[in-house]
Formats: C-alpha cells, structure tokens, sequence
C-alpha cells in the first residue's frame, strides 16, 4: 500500500467531495453534509443551513481555494483530511482566540482531521500531521495549534484529532476548556 499526501486545491475538489460523501462519516451519517465548512460559520449561520447548501458552499470555495488543507490517499483513494489554513479565516476560530499576535505571526490551524474509519488508529494521521507540520515550517509558518476535543467516545469524536496525536508531534497545552484543549507547536 501507498500513503500520499496532497494539498486541497480546486484541481482535488472531485477527490474532496467524494471523501466527505462517502467515506468521511460512515460510522456518523448525522455529520455529513459539513463539508468543513463549520470552522466558517458562527453557530447562527451553521444551523440554518442545510448540507445541500453547504456541499454548493464548499465547491464554490473550493472552485476559488479557499478551503486549505491536505488530502491523504491510499492507493489513490481519498482516506484522509485534515483542514489547516490561517487562523484568521477560520471565523470560529479567531472569534475566540483573535489577538494583536495574529498580525505580527504566522498563526495556522488545524481546524478538522479526519480519517476514513476503515483506517483509523494505523498511523495515518500521524503521516498527514508530520507532512503538514514539514510544509508550514517551509513556508515560514511561526505557529501552528490544534482544538483536539476532551470527549470520551469513539473515534469520530476526535474530528479535530486526538490530543495524543499533538502532544507526541511536540505539541504544548496552552489553554483547557470544558470542550476542548488548545495545543500549539512553534516552528
């Protein structure tokens, strides 16, 4: 078997559509239609739209690159996606940890990881983290930080990765909350 790694592009969006409507939730068809487009919308903006709506939402974006992340591919099948981009176009995200530092930093994050459940827990996700954290450190990223999730549960709970995954890539707890756990790495 062969593991590759591409960034999302408008030339892979055939290849990121087909994960998020066939593989990407199996074990949680109530999640599909998210198209990661939740790291975009505010909670109000979030439920009143529906995943047709979001699945035109995300082809348009993608059409105009403007949802970053990386594909990860199994003998040329889709089995992975990881969404990390700049911290400020992730409105979910810099609502809630926006500073002065987002100026004067290259701030990214990792906003969604998911993984086809067929494959979880084979070292997938560690391949996908190493690549993209190899990608930002050459193009001169200063921080990269994750949300991992504090929920017991199977794995689909960990759609933003375990903190596991973080701590072992060198990741640091920043912040603890009752929902999830802020890490960051500097490169």
């Amino acid at each position: 078997m062969r593991f590759q790694v591409k960034a999302n592009t408008p030339d892979t969006m055939d290849d990121f559509l087909e994960f998020f409507e066939l593989r990407a939730f199996r074990d949680n068809p109530q999640w599909a239609g998210c198209y990661c487009l939740y790291p975009y919308h505010n909670d109000a903006q979030w439920e009143s739209t529906t995943p047709h709506e979001n699945k035109t939402e995300a082809m348009v974006r993608l059409a105009e690159g403007q949802i970053a992340g990386y594909l990860g591919y199994l003998d040329g099948i889709v089995i992975a996606w990881m969404a990390v981009g700049k911290r400020k176009n992730y409105s979910r995200v810099s609502a809630t940890f926006a500073t002065e530092e987002d100026e004067q930093k290259s701030i990214f994050s990792i906003a969604c990881f998911l993984i086809d459940p067929e494959f979880r827990n084979q070292g997938i996700a560690t391949a996908l983290l190493e690549r993209v954290i190899f990608d930002l450190t050459v193009k001169g990223v200063d921080i990269i930080e994750a949300y991992p999730m504090d929920k017991e549960g199977s794995n689909a709970h960990h759609h933003r990765g375990p903190l596991s995954l973080y701590q072992h890539a060198g990741f640091k707890v920043i912040e603890q909350t009752n929902i999830f756990t802020r890490v960051q790495k500097k490169l």
